[in-house]
């Protein structure tokens, strides 16, 4: 985000033995490929090694290098994971998975994940939480120093004077300001594209979160159950839902920003599926990198974003596209996104932000919505961005779908509320049109994905970047935990099929999609090799491997496919892999999961103080913050 004159500023693995391997190869770089190994491919991408690919125990694996065309990794230990066999090159084109020995449809509930969740032991957490180990405080609430005036920022351009709050991880010596709840963009009514908000009375207070978009009711957050903090902690602000009024965005600045001051600012998009999530959540709040940018002389301003979620955000049919228009046919919640960043390129200016120097990013589902923005039209109004942990037209969940795509949901949606027309649709209690839609979703836990829409995405999007800035990718060591999570809520079988039974309806599911020329099951065996499947592995392992074969696909090949793609264009990318084992409890701690990285990134460093300090564990963690803060605040 800082446009300096040097280097840039990204991650590096500083290896003790040079002639280790980093857990990602590339290209450029040989691998000793098995016999037992099929064939080569000119690209191999293995995750695991058996053995650790630092050598002795490094130091924290982040340095000031220029990247090339390796992937980095983020760890303060060695790795000390199992090797697995590589996959080989993925491509995938009109909606086919396509691996040089097998061809997968994504259709329907896609097979993999399907017989994941047959499996006899499938890996996920227990029902019961496992209580953690540290208590923590809310890094959101506000300061409780009021013995001088609120933060107040006077907006000439929107004849507004926003009154904010200082934030709680404020000192005496470095002050941070919040302003919260501030109304990016209007709603003119259900399934129809934003516009920007401009309107706003003489004063306006932004001391206080503004409503979350309707979703789903979730007993757990996700995110919480990944990263491990306790529940007791109070880490969520009230679930106030508002259908047209949740289009609202919170500005973090160092105290006394000012026009004229040009600080690069970092905006945030949240995950969640694009079914969850709101800005006020604890791992959206900018206090803590917004601090750390000041005490290290890179001052920015940092912007948490709601966008609509849901049926709200993610409807789309032909029908749509007749009565409301091409233009209000689909993308409501991505658009919603875009939206936000004009919003922020045209008002910023008075919060001490550079309209030039805006950096989109985004973790999970918010990443393949900042993905989305690289192929959208217009051109987002971004000079760099961010994607953690999910890309766009990956296999199994992220593959864009055409209007005609999603109007069975559409009517499906329809008749689950015993309707026939839109008028109907649109006007029916929000509640009541959240449930039939999630309950009429046959890819409901899965996560939306954008539409291809010919206006906002062309069809052609993979060919075509409308946004050349540079970017940075990376995944966690552990994305597979997601899954894991989620499969916990779902229905299983009983009694559960054996190992045998789930390849016979692999072999089956594959025999109907072969033709005279391709046969399926020819290219099954080598597959089932390569990921070490057989009649005999043991249940337990079978899930594992379907695991890391879901894993594989659609996070650590998808990324580095992606990567790949994007050099081709000219685009310079850095790529990282977060190692950090999670530290703080509950059933995923010592796995580096999804989601993991945002602890490090956003969240107040009391965090770590619950920790039991051997070695001094502690340290080492908000010495890892530090480091992936100062990492992020130099892009």
């Amino acid at each position: 985000m800082h446009p300096h004159p040097t280097i840039p500023f990204m991650f590096s693995a500083r290896f003790n033995n040079p002639n280790t391997l980093s857990r990602h190869i590339f290209h450029e770089q040989k691998f000793p490929l098995s016999a037992t190994l099929p064939y080569q491919s000119p690209l191999v991408f293995s995750r695991h090694f058996n053995v650790s690919p630092w050598g002795r125990s490094p130091q924290y694996m982040i340095t000031d290098l220029v990247p090339q065309k390796k992937k980095f990794c983020i760890t303060s230990l060695p790795s000390t994971r199992q090797a697995r066999i590589p996959l080989y090159s993925t491509i995938v084109t009109n909606n086919i998975l396509t691996i040089p020995m097998i061809n997968f449809k994504l259709s329907d509930i896609d097979l993999l994940i399907t017989l994941f969740l047959l499996c006899p032991s499938h890996t996920s957490p227990e029902e019961a939480e496992t209580k953690a180990e540290v208590e923590v405080i809310t890094s959101g609430t506000e300061s409780s120093n009021m013995s001088t005036p609120s933060p107040i920022i006077q907006h000439s351009g929107l004849n507004t004077t926003f009154t904010g709050c200082r934030h709680r991880i404020s000192s005496s010596e470095n002050e941070i300001w919040q302003f919260r709840g501030i109304k990016y963009a209007n709603i003119p009514g259900r399934f129809k594209q934003s516009s920007l908000n401009t309107s706003f009375e003489k004063q306006t207070d932004s001391t206080r979160y503004g409503p979350k978009c309707p979703q789903p009711p979730q007993t757990a957050r996700l995110e919480d159950t990944l990263i491990g903090l306790p529940a007791s902690i109070a880490s969520h602000q009230p679930d106030t839902f508002s259908e047209f009024q949740c289009l609202n965005l919170n500005i973090t600045t160092p105290a006394g920003a000012k026009a004229g001051d040009d600080l690069p600012v970092l905006v945030y998009v949240h995950g969640g599926g694009g079914f969850s999530g709101s800005n006020s959540d604890w791992w959206c709040d900018g206090g803590s990198i917004v601090k750390r940018s000041v005490e290290i002389g890179k001052p920015i301003i940092t912007v948490a974003i709601n966008y609509r979620l849901s049926v709200f955000g993610y409807m789309a049919s032909d029908e749509l596209a007749q009565l409301n228009g091409p233009d209000n046919a689909a993308n409501f919640g991505p658009r919603d996104v875009h939206t936000a960043l004009t919003w922020l390129s045209q008002n910023i200016t008075p919060f001490g932000g550079s309209p030039t120097n805006i950096t989109a990013s985004g973790e999970s589902h918010g990443s393949v919505l900042i993905h989305t923005l690289l192929h959208c039209h217009p051109p987002a109004p971004i000079s760099r961005a961010i994607l953690q942990s999910q890309f766009l037209n990956t296999p199994i969940f992220t593959t864009p779908l055409t209007l005609s795509s999603y109007s069975p949901l559409y009517h499906a949606t329809k008749t689950a509320l015993n309707i026939t027309t839109l008028s109907q649709l649109e006007t029916v209690p929000y509640q009541d049109l959240l449930t039939a839609y999630t309950t009429s979703n046959p890819r409901n836990g899965l996560g939306h994905t954008p539409v291809i829409d010919e206006i906002f995405l062309p069809s052609n999007f993979t060919e075509k970047y409308t946004f050349t800035g540079p970017l940075i990718i990376g995944t966690t060591g552990n994305e597979s935990t997601v899954i894991s999570s989620v499969a916990s809520n779902f229905p299983l079988l009983t009694p559960k099929p054996s190992t045998s039974n789930l390849l016979t309806t692999l072999s089956s599911s594959l025999s109907s999609l072969s033709s005279p020329n391709n046969n399926q099951n020819e290219k099954l065996t080598p597959i089932l090799s390569t990921y070490t499947l057989a009649s005999s592995t043991t249940p337990s392992q079978t899930s594992a491997t379907l695991l890391s074969l879901i894993e594989d696909l659609a996070w650590y090949h998808a990324a580095d496919s992606f990567a790949t793609h994007a050099r081709t264009k000219g685009i310079k990318v850095h790529e990282y892999s977060f190692e950090q084992p999670q530290p703080f409890g509950g059933v995923f701690k010592g796995v580096p999961t999804h989601s993991l990285d945002l602890a490090y990134l956003f969240g107040h460093p009391e965090i770590f103080d619950g920790m039991v300090d051997e070695l001094g564990e502690r340290e080492k963690e908000r010495t890892m913050q530090r480091r992936m803060q100062d990492s992020w605040i130099r892009f």
